[in-house]
């Protein structure tokens, strides 16, 4: 990623935290609206951050066609949750761990970028909490997709 993509990243990420102080979700999800330049669209919300799929020319390492980048909206930091997460299964030398890998990210977790998967294909839930090994009760059809191929755990900042 260049320091100009950075920057722009940063820089729409204060603008998401600055405007979304409101009381309920339809008026956070309205306020990040507001405050993306012409071309960005939202296409999540949870209740501490806003999913917002970037331009086709935005491709921080190339390897996958279509990227979002994730923005805090509450004090609570669910990006760095995720972050120290897919550090720690990289660490151990996982390749195919059935999460969303995260691209690039600030070291703050203000922002990180993960590739788009495809969240209208079904997958199997208990197949890919097998695979994973875990016993997550949020881990629903809302926080999973498919990349490439792979169902996955696009959230996993919980």
């Amino acid at each position: 990623i260049t320091d100009e993509m950075a920057a722009g990243l940063t820089v729409l990420a204060e603008k998401v935290k600055r405007n979304t102080n409101e009381d309920t979700a339809e008026s956070q999800k309205q306020a990040v609206r507001d405050v993306l330049p012409d071309g960005l669209e939202a296409i999540g919300f949870g209740w501490s951050r806003a999913v917002v799929e970037l331009p086709k020319d935005f491709a921080p390492d190339g390897r996958y066609d279509r990227y979002v980048v994730k923005f805090n909206t509450t004090a609570w930091n669910q990006n760095e949750t995720e972050i120290i997460r897919w550090d720690k299964l990289r660490g151990e030398g996982y390749k195919d761990v059935g999460v969303a890998p995260i691209t690039v990210a600030r070291k703050d977790g203000f922002w990180l970028v993960q590739p788009r998967v495809n969240m209208d294909e079904f997958v199997l839930i208990n197949e890919l909490k097998d695979r994973l090994m875990i016993d997550a009760s949020d881990l629903n059809q809302r926080n999973t997709g498919v990349l490439n191929g792979t169902s996955v755990v696009v959230d996993y900042g919980f």
